[in-house]
C-alpha cells in the first residue's frame, strides 16, 4: 500500500513537462512493486527457492532509482540502451555508488555494503541451487524415511528462508521508497512527511519481526541484522528529508 501511495502521488503531465528522469525511476519503481508482490504470492504457497530467486532480482535493482536519481544522462541512456547481454551499468557499481551517498563516513558504509553484498550471495545461493542450501530444501525427514515432494513442506529451513528473503524484499523496497520521495517530492511538506513516517514505521516493524523470530543458524548467520546498519536504513533518509524541508 505505502508503495502505491508514492507512486500515486508523483507529478502528472504530458512528456514535455515531466522529466524523463522521473518517467524512468517510476518504470524502475512499478518493477520493485511487481517482484514484492510475485515474492509474497509465491512465499505464500511455501516456495522457498523460488522466493529467493524473484527477491535476488529485487537486491539487484532495488538501488537503481537513486543511481538513476535526477541525471538526464543516465536515464537518457537507460532509454537508449540496447544492449541485450549487459545492464546500463554493473549491479555492484550502482550499489556502491548509492551506499557512497547514503553513508559519508567510510567505516560505516564499509560495513553497509558488506551487509549487502552476503545478502544478495544468500539470495544468489537460492537462485543457483547452491547445495549449501538446497540439500536442506528439497526434501524432509518423517518416520525414518527421506520424502521427496514438488509439494513445498514448512520445514525449519523452508522457513527460514522464505523469512530471510522475505524480510530483505520488503527492506530494500522501503529504501527504494524512500529514496523515491527524497527525489520527487510528492504532494505537500505534510505529506511527503506522512509518508517518510509510515516507511521509518515500517522498517522498525522489519527490525522488530527480525528479532522476534529469531533466525539465525549456520546457513543464515546473515540475519544477524546489526542495529547500527538498521538505524542508518531507517535515520539517514528521514535526516535528509527533515533537512530539506
Amino acid at each position: 500500500m505505502l508503495m502505491g501511495q508514492v507512486l500515486a502521488k508523483q507529478p502528472e503531465g504530458d512528456h514535455s513537462t515531466i522529466p524523463l528522469s522521473s518517467v524512468i525511476v517510476r518504470k524502475i519503481f512499478v518493477r520493485l512493486m511487481q517482484d514484492l508482490r510475485a515474492a509474497h504470492l509465491v512465499a505464500s504457497a511455501g516456495y522457498a527457492t523460488a522466493t529467493g530467486t524473484i527477491v535476488s532480482a529485487i537486491a539487484e535493482i532495488a538501488f537503481e532509482p537513486a543511481w538513476i536519481g535526477t541525471d538526464s544522462k543516465r536515464a537518457h541512456d537507460w532509454n537508449e540502451h540496447e544492449q541485450r547481454k549487459t545492464t546500463l551499468e554493473g549491479y555492484k557499481k550502482r550499489r556502491a555508488e548509492v551506499l557512497e551517498l547514503r553513508h559519508s563516513e567510510i567505516s560505516e558504509r564499509t560495513e553497509v555494503l558488506k551487509f549487502e553484498e552476503v545478502v544478495y550471495e544468500s539470495l544468489c545461493m537460492l537462485k543457483h541451487g547452491n547445495p549449501v542450501y538446497q540439500k536442506g530444501l528439497s526434501s524432509f525427514e518423517a518416520n525414518g524415511a527421506t520424502t521427496f515432494s514438488p509439494i513445498p513442506a514448512p520445514t525449519s529451513n523452508a522457513l527460514h528462508a522464505l523469512t530471510f528473503s522475505m524480510m530483505h524484499a520488503c527492506r530494500l523496497c522501503l529504501q527504494a521508497a524512500m529514496d523515491v520521495i527524497d527525489l520527487s517530492r510528492p504532494g505537500t511538506a505534510e505529506e511527503i512527511q506522512d509518508l517518510v513516517d509510515q516507511t521509518a514505521r515500517l522498517m522498525v516493524k522489519i527490525k522488530t519481526s527480525e528479532m522476534a523470530t529469531s533466525l539465525q543458524n549456520n546457513n543464515f548467520e546473515v540475519m544477524e541484522f546489526k542495529a547500527e546498519i538498521a538505524r542508518a536504513a531507517i535515520s539517514s533518509p528521514l535526516n535528509i528529508r527533515k533537512s530539506a524541508e
